[in-house]
Parts: C-alpha cells; sequence; structure tokens
C-alpha cells in the first residue's frame, strides 16, 4: 500500500510543507529558505531519500552542509536537489 502525507513544520515565522511518500521512503520538502535546523530535524527521521529544490536553501552554507548533515545523522539516506 502506497501512503503519502503532508506536514507543516514550524520555525520560528517560517511554515516549510513536507511530503512523506511511503512511510519514510521519500521526504521532500521544495519551500524556499530551508534552514539547516529544519535538515537535521528531517534526518532524524532517517528517510531512503530527500529531495530539496536546488535554489530553495537560506544561504548557499546550508546547501553545501546538508549533505554532511545527512552523513553524520542518517548515513544511508540519499540527498538530491533538483
Amino acid at each position: 500500500m502506497f501512503y503519502f502525507r503532508v506536514f507543516s513544520v514550524f520555525r520560528g515565522s517560517k511554515e516549510f510543507e513536507v511530503f512523506f511518500v511511503d512511510e519514510n521512503a521519500l521526504v521532500a520538502c521544495f519551500d524556499t529558505d530551508i534552514t539547516e535546523e529544519l535538515i537535521k530535524e528531517l534526518a532524524v527521521f532517517k528517510p531512503l531519500r530527500v529531495v530539496f529544490r536546488d535554489n530553495g536553501f537560506s544561504s548557499d552554507a546550508v546547501k553545501i552542509n546538508v549533505e554532511q548533515v545527512f552523513k553524520q545523522l542518517s548515513p544511508s539516506t540519499e540527498v538530491k536537489s533538483i
């Protein structure tokens, strides 16, 4: 069976829409201003794959660090930016 859930995650005054597909097979967030705090929170779920919008990160540093965060907190997760 295929499961699809959408959650609104609030970080400070910012709301992020996060999609969970088939439990933790895929987690996706296509919002803008994605922070390292949100990335760390998503890594705790240990998804098989995670997808972000390529220009959705709050800074270049956050975009560069996303792979390192997942390597530390969820090493088996495949990280993609599209």
